[in-house]
C-alpha cells in the first residue's frame, strides 16, 4: 500500500510518517506543496493522500478540486489536515465540501465538521482531520 503526506510542515510530515510506518506495513512519500502531490499521484498508483489546506505553489483546497476533476484520482481517498482553529475553521468546511463534490461525486466531511464539534488530543488541542 502507498500512501501520500502533502505538508509544507516537515515535523509534521515526519509524525505522521513515523505513525504510519509504526502501525501498517506501507510506503510513505512525502512532499511539500500541491503541484508536487498532483506530479506524485499521475506518476504511481496510491491507496490515501494526506493533504494539508495551507501550503505554498498549490494549496489543499485548490489540489482537492484538481485530483475530483481527474479520472485516473477522482476516487482515491482523501483525509484533509490542518491545525488552526477557530473562525478560520468555519470557513474552512465550506470550501471543503465544494472542492470535494467538484468532480459531481459526493464526499462526506466528517460529522464534527458538519456540527462545529472537534475531537481532542491528549495535550488538549484541537485534532480537525476531515475526510473529503
Amino acid at each position: 500500500m502507498r500512501i501520500l503526506i502533502a505538508d509544507d510542515e516537515p515535523g509534521t510530515r515526519t509524525v505522521v510518517r513515523r505513525i504510519l510506518m509504526r502501525h501498517f506495513s506501507c510506503e510513505v512519500g512525502e512532499v511539500d506543496n500541491g503541484m508536487d502531490a498532483l506530479e506524485r499521484l499521475g506518476a504511481a498508483p496510491h491507496a490515501l493522500l494526506l493533504l494539508d489546506v495551507k501550503m505554498p505553489a498549490l494549496n489543499g483546497i485548490e489540489t482537492l478540486r484538481a485530483i475530483r476533476g481527474h479520472a485516473s484520482t477522482s476516487a482515491l481517498p482523501v483525509v484533509m489536515m490542518w491545525t488552526r482553529t477557530g473562525s478560520r475553521s468555519a470557513r474552512v468546511v465550506p470550501r471543503l465540501r465544494r472542492a470535494s463534490t467538484a468532480s459531481g461525486t459526493r464526499r462526506r466531511v466528517c460529522p464534527e465538521a458538519s456540527r462545529g464539534t472537534r475531537r481532542y488530543s491528549r495535550s488538549g488541542r484541537a485534532s480537525p482531520f476531515h475526510m473529503a
